[in-house]
C-alpha cells in the first residue's frame, strides 16, 4: 500500500473547506491509495500530475513510487491556475 504525504499547502488549502468537503475528500483520498492511478493525468505544466474530482472541488496529486504526494485541492474552477501557479 502507498505512502500518503501532504505539502503544506495542501494542507492550508484543506483546512479552508467546508467540513462536509473534507470528509468527502478523506474518503476519495482514501480510494487513492488503494488505486494510485485512477485520477486523470495532467498536463502541460502540470504534468506527470494527476487530479481526481470531488463534486466541484479536484485533488492534485502526484505519484512516486510507492509515494503519493497531495500537492493541492479546491474548487476546479480555480484550482488549476492556483497550481501552475504554485509550481
Amino acid at each position: 500500500m502507498a505512502e500518503v504525504y501532504s505539502t503544506e499547502t495542501f494542507d492550508r488549502l484543506f483546512s479552508k473547506l467546508p467540513k462536509n468537503i473534507q470528509e468527502r475528500i478523506k474518503k476519495k483520498i482514501k480510494e487513492i491509495v488503494k488505486n494510485p492511478a485512477m485520477g486523470k493525468r495532467l498536463h502541460g505544466l502540470l504534468k506527470g500530475k494527476r487530479s481526481i474530482h470531488v463534486g466541484k472541488y479536484r485533488i492534485i496529486y502526484e505519484i512516486k513510487g510507492e509515494v503519493i504526494y497531495l500537492l493541492f485541492c479546491g474548487l476546479r474552477k480555480n484550482i488549476y491556475a492556483y497550481a501552475t501557479r504554485g509550481l
